[in-house]
């Protein structure tokens, strides 16, 4: 990657940066999150963040 493209990048880093500190994340409708659970558990699709939590604990022993 030349200087170029790394100052192209950098600005647009910075640019997310100052946009991502003033915009605000709306919430989402009231039990939306547990339809969306429920929604997957019904399909067995299993969050991998459960699985990535399963095989950091089980190293623990």
């Amino acid at each position: 990657m030349d200087s170029k493209e790394e100052k192209k990048l950098a600005a647009e880093f910075e640019w997310l940066k100052k946009i991502s500190e003033v915009s605000e994340t709306p919430e989402a409708p009231p039990k939306e999150f547990k339809k969306i659970l429920e929604e997957m558990e019904r399909r067995c699709i299993r969050p991998k963040i459960r699985n990535e939590l399963k095989n950091y604990h089980c190293g623990d022993d």
